[in-house]
C-alpha cells in the first residue's frame, strides 16, 4: 500500500456526515442471557438423564447400529425382491383359476355370457374370451412355470433376507471365513426356512379365521348381535390377534435365519 493510499480524506471536505454503523441487534441484559443459559443447561441435563436410561440407551444404540449397517437399504432391496416375486405368484393364481374353470364348465360359460353382456365392443369381448380360453387350455404349463419361478425367487428372497439379518446381527460388517457355507447347503437352508415361513403364515391365518368364526358363534348364541360396540371391539381383537400371530411368525423366522443367535 502506497503512502497516498494511507492518507485519509479529511471529514471536513465531505458534503455530508460519514455513515455511522448501526447496531442491528441490541444487547440483551445480562439477566436475560443468564436465564436462557440456565434453561438450556436444564434441558441438556434432562436429555442426558433420559438418554442414560437403560431402555432409551439400548434403543439409541440399536437405531445407530441399524443405520450404520445399511438397514434401510437392505429393507428397500428386500421390498424390490418381494415385488418381483408377485409375478410368478400371479401366474400360479391364474393357473389355479384355470383349473377351477376347467372343472366347472358352467362357471366358464357364465363368465363368457357376462363378458358379452357387459362389454359393448365385439372385438374386445372376443379378445377377452380368447384370452380366458388360452389361460384355461395352458393352465398346466403356466402353473408349472409360475411355480418354478416362484420357488426360485422365493428361495432367493429368503437368502437375501437371511444375509440382511446376519449383516445386522454379526459383530463385524465383513463376513469371516466361518460365515461361508456350501452353495447346496445355503439353498437347502433357505428352502426349509421358506417352507417354514409359509407354514407359519398359513397357521396364523387359520387361527385368526377360526377365532373370528368362534367369536361370531358365541355372540350369536348369547343373542348379543344387536350390541354395536361389541362388534367393534371384537374387530379390534381379531386385528390384534392377527398382528400378534404374524409378529410371532416373524420372530421365529428371524431366530432361524440369524447367525449367531442375537442376544
Amino acid at each position: 500500500m502506497t503512502q497516498e493510499n494511507n492518507v485519509k480524506r479529511p471529514i471536513q471536505e465531505l458534503e455530508h456526515d460519514p455513515i455511522q454503523k448501526i447496531e442491528t441487534q441490541p444487547h440483551d441484559p445480562p439477566e436475560k442471557n443468564e436465564k436462557a443459559n440456565q434453561a438450556l443447561h436444564s434441558v441438556t441435563t434432562l436429555m442426558q438423564k433420559i438418554q442414560r436410561q437403560p431402555m432409551v440407551a439400548h434403543l439409541i444404540r440399536a437405531t445407530e447400529r441399524f443405520n450404520d449397517r445399511l438397514g434401510n437399504q437392505f429393507g428397500a432391496a428386500i421390498t424390490y425382491f418381494s415385488f418381483l416375486s408377485m409375478i410368478p405368484i400371479m401366474m400360479v393364481s391364474f393357473a389355479a383359476a384355470g383349473f377351477i374353470l376347467a372343472s366347472h364348465p358352467n362357471l366358464l360359460e357364465d363368465i363368457f355370457s357376462k363378458i358379452l353382456m357387459n362389454v359393448s365392443d365385439p372385438t374386445l369381448a372376443s379378445t377377452l374370451k380368447n384370452t380366458i380360453n388360452t389361460a384355461v387350455q395352458q393352465r398346466t404349463t403356466v402353473g408349472l412355470v409360475g411355480l418354478g419361478i416362484a420357488l426360485y425367487s422365493g428361495v432367493n428372497w429368503m437368502g437375501n433376507l437371511r444375509e440382511a439379518i446376519r449383516a445386522q446381527s454379526r459383530d463385524v460388517w465383513e463376513r469371516t471365513p466361518q460365515d461361508q457355507e456350501k452353495i447346496w447347503l445355503k439353498y437347502l437352508r433357505d428352502f426349509i426356512s421358506l417352507i417354514g415361513l409359509l407354514v407359519a403364515l398359513i397357521i396364523t391365518l387359520s387361527i385368526t379365521s377360526i377365532a373370528g368364526s368362534a367369536q361370531q358363534m358365541i355372540i350369536s348364541a348369547l343373542y348379543l348381535d344387536s350390541i354395536e360396540w361389541l362388534k367393534t371391539g371384537l374387530a379390534f381383537d381379531r386385528s390384534g390377534n392377527l398382528y400378534f400371530c404374524q409378529l410371532s411368525a416373524f420372530f421365529l423366522d428371524f431366530l432361524a435365519t440369524a447367525s449367531p443367535s442375537p442376544t
